[in-house]
């Protein structure tokens, strides 16, 4: 044992000994042909918002050079006023004298920024920049740059009268935005929620969302960095929570809005029946969330125009109650996990609750995602409970028997099977209506164009007869076929 110790010790000397050697022989250099080299000669920041502190970036310091550099001065050309902070191989300051970097070597160097409230509803740009000076009297630099963006800052905010937030500057939620009961909250166009993580919307009162084409409303996570070079946060799920209606509201209306990236989309908790609509949804998405993107219980609800993807819990639950669907596409490609739920999923009870469906109605809708069978409908086993249910005009994923289809008009399948003296129909020949429909389904990078393909399925296949009047154009303005639309929310442009 001592033998090793011994061992050990002597080893240790000779590798600091090494070190040091090599520390005493390095030759640093005051030629002309100096120069650093930079992983990024631009330091950019996506909008901040003021008074809340980036994220940290980095770059690297290399010097590739056949000698060491001893860097006289690396300094903030603003002095440190401009917002921007540094930290230098684990120092931080606006200023560094005397920096050596060895040949073949680099250092890491680290960037933040705050910027200050400057009283403006539009975004300023900050500039600054890291400025080297050399051995030699010339000078590199490394520009810093960010967007400063004023917002309106909510914590545990509750409306109690009515109230309008404007479009002028962005909300940022803390805690959760609660609409208390007799309140009505009004979102002017293109006005844009940020949510922290964990806050959500509560509606007692009632929400009155109006966005326009091209402006709309959005509520989304207030994470504006990224999570990798490639990915930014606003495309990943369950960065904030999410909309919950309660018992006691009615009347909400949520038209042209982007909601996306919650832990779940749209529920209810309660409802006062069928009587009066609770939710009406006009040309709005639901996207990328991790539990159900649309969850409607016991409530009169009409969901036109909308588009419903990506959820790890169904895009669309409905249990009980009177829902209209029309020209809107529900499409389960969730890729967050390789466990998810289906498109559509609709029952008439809760273990033995019973929760009669009085109506659901898809129109001229696209139901569609990566398994066979997207639609699931569950009725309660032996039980009178009312579960009624038509589809007309859609294209569906989903395996029927003939006798389901009367209750599915001029609607495409993906394979219809049915058991009779004739055996199997097999309609295996036919367009899979899950492939091709859409523009863009990057499963690399996240992004998803749910807008119709040219050659997808669902063009031409609506019943222009049931087009609602509220559907005579898309979210994007353009107008609808009138004897034959596009089934989904997206008239083929």
């Amino acid at each position: 044992m001592r033998i090793i110790k011994y061992l050990s010790f002597c080893i240790s000397l000779m590798v600091l000994s090494v070190a040091a050697s090599c520390s005493d022989e390095e030759e640093f250099s005051n030629d002309a042909s100096v120069a650093l080299e930079f992983s990024d000669d631009t330091i950019h920041f996506d909008t901040i918002f003021t008074s809340i502190g980036s994220a940290t970036k980095r770059f690297k310091i290399y010097n590739k050079g056949k000698q060491g550099v001893r860097i006289p001065s690396i300094r903030l050309g603003s002095g440190g006023s401009s917002g921007f902070r540094v930290n230098l191989d684990g120092r931080a300051n606006t200023q560094f004298s005397d920096v050596e970097i060895y040949h073949g070597d680099s250092l890491f160097c680290f960037v933040e920024v705050t910027v200050n409230p400057h009283d403006s509803d539009s975004p300023i740009l900050l500039s600054d920049s890291l400025i080297f000076t050399l051995p030699n009297g010339k000078t590199q630099q490394v520009i810093l740059q960010a967007y400063g963006q004023d917002i309106i800052i909510l914590k545990d905010r509750h409306v109690e009268t009515d109230t309008s937030f404007e479009a002028k500057r962005p909300y940022v939620i803390y805690d959760s935005l609660t609409v208390d009961s007799g309140a009505t909250l009004t979102l002017k166009a293109g006005t844009v929620l940020y949510f922290h993580s964990g806050a959500s919307l509560n509606i007692h009162g009632k929400v009155i969302a109006e966005g326009e084409v091209g402006n709309p409303v959005t509520m989304r996570c207030d994470r504006t960095d990224k999570l990798f070079p490639y990915l930014p946060y606003d495309r990943t799920d369950a960065q904030w929570g999410g909309i919950t209606i309660y018992q006691e509201s009615e009347g909400n209306r949520f038209i042209q809005c982007d909601i996306h990236g919650g832990s779940y989309g749209i529920r209810n908790i309660g409802s006062k029946g069928n009587r009066r609509e609770v939710l009406y949804m006009l040309n709005s998405i639901i996207h990328n969330v991790a539990g159900d993107a649309l969850n409607l219980t016991d409530i009169k609800s009409t969901i036109h125009g909308c588009q419903i993807t990506n959820a790890q819990g169904n895009c669309v639950t409905v249990t009980g109650g009177d829902v209209e669907f029309s020209h809107c596409t529900i499409a389960q490609f969730y890729p967050w996990s390789a466990t998810y739920g289906n498109a559509l999923y609709f029952t008439n009870h809760i273990e033995n609750t019973e929760h009669p469906l009085i109506n659901l109605s898809f129109v001229n809708s696209i139901i569609t995602g990566y398994s066979n069978d997207e639609l699931f409908g569950v009725p309660m086993q032996d039980s009178d409970t009312p579960f009624n249910y038509h589809f007309a005009g859609c294209l569906i994923n989903t395996i029927l028997t003939e006798d389901d289809m009367e209750d599915f008009e001029e609607c495409r399948l993906d394979t219809i099977s049915t058991e009779n003296n004739s055996g199997t129909i097999d309609n295996s020949n036919k367009p899979k209506p899950r492939e091709g429909n859409f523009r863009l389904l990057d499963t690399d990078n996240f992004i998803y164009d749910f807008r119709l393909d040219t050659l997808s399925a669902a063009r031409q296949l609506g019943v222009g007869s049931l087009i609602p009047e509220d559907c005579r154009t898309d979210m994007n303005g353009k107008v609808r076929n009138a004897e034959h639309p596009d089934a989904g929310c997206y008239q083929f442009e």
